[in-house]
């Protein structure tokens, strides 16, 4: 029964049909006993004229109303079930109330990490590297097929000559790249010159190499054309790829910062996925919490009109008692105690609880 009853919606009026019929039932009978006892005690014309109270000759049928109510208490568990949806509601109280700290908190470590990421760019760092490698591939390709040429010169077929110098170009981009890398890594001056002149070094020979190879093999074709300016067009394809090194690429600083500031952003997002989360559930809780209210407002009220019934019934059984004991009295005379208020049953559902049905605080 109670089980059906907490099922119900907040809306819906609380019966349980069942419980009524044996409470109806069970008055039946205390009425039966109520017309017994009255011409019972009428066969010998009591209550008497002198008696003041009523009370002594229906003690039987008050003790069985209150015993009545006493099972519908048992059997209804009111102050059972009323103060756990009180304990549920609390519960949920104390839940929006943490969930609320916890918004409150991430709230106040956003703010703080904003202020860190205030001027960070996220796609900064990404698009720099699509410059580089926009620009890489532009130079790349014009130098595979421009020191192709040199190795034609060896008597190779094309794609002989392109594969060695795919290699020799990717050689150099390389050696280019980490060039930059370390000359900035470098803190005195003269180890940087050292690792620029170093560099020179090592690309002036390759490109007099390939050049001069180049210049054999254009002189094979017929033009004569002087290796030097075969190496100036070189040096100008290593500078550009050097200061594309140098100023564009990334520093371990650059890249360790921006790692840095990718992490706090993370964070915010995913702090701030949290708090929409908390939320939701803190207006799902202050719904539940209020049909929950709504529900124990209406077990006390269902409660208060069982007790009225069973109060209701008992005095209809007194009068009950009062018209069948003064047709069976012989001396047809109506007891001045028939006009006495007799005594309310004790009938007693446990209420106490008091309902709160608001939230103290709001949302942060």
């Amino acid at each position: 029964m109670n089980q059906h009853i907490l099922s119900l919606q907040p809306n819906e009026r609380l019966k349980d049909e069942k419980l009524e019929e044996r409470i109806a039932k069970r008055s039946a009978q205390l009425q039966e006993l109520a017309i017994k006892n009255s011409k019972h005690f009428a066969k010998s014309n009591q209550p008497r004229i002198s008696d003041e109270k009523l009370d002594p000759y229906v003690g039987d049928i008050k003790g069985g109303y209150e015993k009545l109510g006493h099972e519908t208490n048992q059997h209804m568990q009111s102050h059972s079930h009323i103060t756990d949806t009180k304990m549920e509601a609390d519960y949920l109280k104390q839940r929006n109330e943490e969930l609320e700290a916890g918004i409150a908190q991430f709230k106040a470590e956003n703010i703080n990490d904003s202020t860190q990421v205030e001027k960070f760019i996220p796609d900064a760092i990404p698009k720099r590297y699509l410059k580089l490698a926009l620009v890489s591939l532009f130079l790349f390709g014009g130098e595979i097929i421009f020191t192709s040429l040199s190795f034609q010169s060896i008597g190779e077929n094309l794609l002989f000559s392109l594969g060695l110098s795919f290699a020799v170009s990717l050689a150099i981009l390389l050696l280019a790249h980490g060039t930059g890398v370390i000359y900035r890594r470098c803190k005195k001056k003269l180890h940087k010159i050292l690792v620029l002149v170093a560099s020179f070094v090592i690309v002036l020979t390759a490109f007099i190499a390939l050049s001069t190879m180049r210049s054999s093999y254009m002189a094979y074709m017929g033009q004569d054309i002087n290796p030097i300016f075969f190496i100036i067009f070189n040096i100008i394809f290593y500078i550009v790829a050097l200061y594309l090194s140098f100023y564009y690429y990334p520093t371990k600083e650059e890249t360790d910062e921006y790692r840095r500031c990718s992490g706090i952003c993370k964070n915010i997002s995913k702090r701030e996925k949290e708090i929409e989360a908390k939320v939701d559930e803190i207006e799902k809780n202050k719904k539940d919490f209020l049909e929950k209210s709504k529900l124990r407002a209406q077990l006390i009220q269902y409660n208060e009109y069982l007790k009225q019934t069973i109060i209701k019934m008992y005095f209809e059984t007194i009068e009950l008692f009062k018209s069948n004991n003064l047709m069976y009295r012989t001396d047809r005379k109506t007891p001045p105690c028939f006009n006495n208020r007799v005594a309310i049953p004790d009938v007693h559902f446990d209420n106490s609880v008091q309902l709160n049905t608001t939230f103290n605080k709001k949302i942060a």
